[in-house]
């Protein structure tokens, strides 16, 4: 790969720098940063050559040793921000260079929005590998820093400081009792009314609220935890299938499917009165859907069926009336017969609905052989 000219320079602008910090020199390696930052080509870099490891060093030592205030500081940070959006950052990049300590530093300064903003981004990235945080120091710097964030009115501050604490908790489990001296009641009733009606957000509540689950008793929490993930699960169904946000419907459904796996929420779910309420909401949105939307509604109605909720047998006939037209579409067809069969199973002991989902799958089976 071509290299680009100025990383050269900038390395040595670098070197020259902590050699002599004179503003002349300041001047100059602020340039080289800037316009850096703002090549398109940074990412077609050669993230393995040896300039690119002079590189990584170069903005290692900038970003650890200059002033919060410094405009240097932050050119090198935004450096580093473009470079995390490279798809080898986490081969060339993360394993060699510890960029987590100082750019946890940085959290701790006061900070300007759109300062804020930009290591958020990075430390979406850092929190990733799971290798790295689990012997990294500074883990209870970020993760207090992220919970005072969550509690803010800063929208986009809250959904960041969100995705990164979800992607910590996620892959260090142990992570998550360490956050009792540093998480309280009031941060859980914060989560819980996060105001930002953005799906996304919405999931990353979801999983956080589900991961810290285990600790909110614990630290005065909320008794209703289970109820709330629950709501917000059809809810945001419901919102992700209206708006067409394909992935977020598929992960929901995913996030729900695990949920059905715990027999907590098996218990929950059989007992919750307002299930059968949400089951309607969510057969409705089957008419009407595109054959992508209806692959992934299907799949939840499979798990919500498999945790075999008594208030729902009612709904059977319903239910299967609307997934039976689906069953002359290769593409879908094997997961409607997984929710007959499940369908079958439940119902044997209901003569009612038995005979009514027997009629129906008289009338509509013929036509669809």
């Amino acid at each position: 790969m071509a290299e680009l000219p100025c990383v050269n320079v900038l390395v040595s602008r670098t070197d020259e720098y902590f050699r002599c910090k004179s503003d002349s020199i300041s001047e100059m390696l602020l340039k080289y940063l800037e316009d850096l930052s703002s090549r398109q080509d940074i990412i077609l870099y050669d993230h393995v050559s040896r300039d690119a490891n002079k590189l990584y060093v170069s903005l290692h030592q900038l970003i650890s040793n200059l002033e919060p205030n410094s405009r240097v500081l932050w050119a090198a940070v935004k450096v580093f921000e473009k470079l995390c959006c490279d798809m080898f950052f986490h081969n060339a990049l993360v394993p060699n260079h510890k960029f987590i300590a100082p750019i946890a530093e940085l959290l701790v300064t006061n900070l300007t929005l759109d300062q804020k903003l930009c290591v958020l981004r990075i430390l979406l990235v850092l929190t990733k590998p799971m290798d790295i945080l689990e012997r990294e120091p500074s883990l209870r710097i970020i993760t207090s820093k992220l919970i005072e964030y969550i509690m803010t009115d800063e929208v986009d501050v809250v959904r960041l400081s969100l995705m990164a604490l979800v992607n910590i908790c996620r892959s260090n489990s142990s992570v998550i009792y360490s956050l009792k001296s540093c998480i309280t009641g009031r941060f859980f009733r914060a989560l819980m009314n996060i105001q930002d009606d953005r799906i996304c957000t919405k999931i990353q509540m979801l999983q956080l609220l589900f991961l810290l689950e285990p600790i909110s008793l614990a630290v005065d929490g909320p008794p209703d935890i289970s109820k709330t993930i629950i709501d917000i699960t059809f809810s945001t169904m419901v919102d992700a299938c209206n708006t067409g946000e394909l992935l977020l419907l598929s992960e929901i459904a995913h996030f729900f499917e695990e949920l059905t796996f715990l027999p907590t929420y098996v218990d929950f779910l059989r007992n919750y009165q307002r299930c059968p309420e949400y089951t309607e909401n969510i057969i409705q949105l089957m008419r009407g859907s595109d054959l992508e939307n209806v692959g992934i509604l299907l799949d939840f109605i499979k798990a919500l069926l498999s945790v075999n909720i008594p208030a729902l047998l009612p709904l059977y006939p319903q239910i299967v009336e609307e997934i039976l037209p689906w069953i002359e579409n290769d593409t879908v067809c094997t997961k409607v017969l997984r929710i007959l069969k499940i369908v079958v199973l439940n119902m044997e002991n209901d003569m009612l609905v038995y005979n009514s989902i027997i009629n129906l799958l008289d009338e509509c089976l013929p036509v669809c052989t």
